[in-house]
């Protein structure tokens, strides 16, 4: 029976120039599916593809809103103060204007519910980035 030995010390740079590619090609793929996952939740945001850019120590991509939409994003995702509760409290600690309240008068909070797209975005690109790198056929095992 022929044994085969491969050493790795001999082939580095054929190695990381494969994982490089890999990674940007995985990295691509997070992306686009956090950004379909985020548009599906939200298609009025804004977003847009980072791309895939180098950073000091590997690779790095991502979603993000327009710079003019950015904090209309954030407050959509988080709600709006009507939607936020401490623990039973209703009504807030300080009084405010008369016109203002918290909930309305059937309990009902007033304000935006929030969309909780980011973590969602998060989740998909991650599951994409995983199968692309140890799915079938990639090449590589977890």
């Amino acid at each position: 029976m022929p044994i085969t030995r491969i050493k790795l010390y001999e082939n580095w740079p054929a190695i990381t120039e494969e994982v490089r590619k890999k990674a940007q090609v995985a990295l691509g793929r997070a992306e686009e599916a956090a950004l379909a996952e985020i548009t599906g939740i939200w298609p009025h945001g804004g977003m847009h593809l980072e791309g895939v850019h180098p950073t000091v120590d590997g690779f790095a991509s991502g979603v993000s809103a327009a710079h003019d939409k950015k904090h209309i994003a954030h407050f959509h995702d988080h709600g709006t103060l009507g939607n936020f509760r401490r623990g039973a409290r209703t009504e807030p600690k300080r009084p405010r204007k008369r016109n203002y309240k918290m909930t309305r008068p059937d309990g009902e909070p007033t304000g935006i519910k929030a969309k909780r797209f980011y973590g969602k975005g998060r989740v998909a690109g991650k599951r994409a980035l995983t199968a692309s790198l140890f799915g079938a056929g990639s090449g590589f095992k977890r």
